[in-house]
């Protein structure tokens, strides 16, 4: 496992809610939207779960062919809500294009610490992260992996690649190979149970 990083929910700086609980208030009219860089990606799920199963909203979800659509979508003011990576949004919403709602990880972000925390607005324990990790065809032995994990254990203690990774809002991830295993299996059992509980839908 390489790195992490929360998800952003990001609403366009010209409508009135300021908080998450605001926005729970007035989507519940039913004319609230939200763009992703596409369905079944975890910024999607993650909106999906957030207001449909916690928040019990009948948010609207539109599917963009990447983060920077969706994020030119609600400057637009074509849609209330982005729900994006982190990091495809830092610069904006540090230049004030769109602001950021809530993020969603266990803490804040220090790319955008004035940012809150989805459990901070209400929904204790809440935590959904975009992940990255380097992959392996199955049969590939164990001695390489192995090895490819001690050089991705290394880089994440270089100066350069810390910072680079937290400019952009994330968060180095470690461990062995088999914690690596372990992570990705806790997280497709995770998702597979918020697609049940939300139905969302390949397209």
């Amino acid at each position: 496992m390489v790195a992490s990083s929360p998800n952003l929910i990001a609403i366009a700086p010209s409508l009135k809610p300021r908080n998450l609980k605001e926005v729970m208030e007035e989507a519940k009219g039913g004319t609230y939207n939200y763009g992703t860089a596409g369905a079944g990606t975890t910024p999607h799920l993650t909106a999906e779960y957030l207001f449909k199963v916690l928040g019990k909203v009948p948010v609207t979800h539109v599917p963009f062919q990447g983060a920077g659509p969706a994020l030119n979508s609600i400057m637009g003011a074509q849609t209330q809500l982005a729900s994006v990576a982190l990091p495809a949004a830092v610069e904006l919403v540090k230049s004030g294009r769109v602001r950021g709602l809530v993020v969603t990880g266990s803490k804040r972000s220090a790319a955008l610490p004035d940012v809150p925390t989805v459990a901070e607005s209400g929904f204790p324990g809440f935590e959904d992260v975009t992940w990255v990790g380097v992959f392996a065809p199955a049969r590939t032995p164990d001695a390489i992996l192995q090895r490819v994990n001690r050089e991705v254990a290394r880089l994440q203690q270089d100066p350069d690649f810390l910072a680079r990774l937290a400019a952009t809002g994330f968060e180095p991830l470690g461990g062995s190979v088999a914690e690596s295993r372990d992570y990705l299996h806790k997280e497709l059992a995770k998702w597979a149970r918020v697609v049940k509980e939300t139905g969302a839908q390949p397209n």
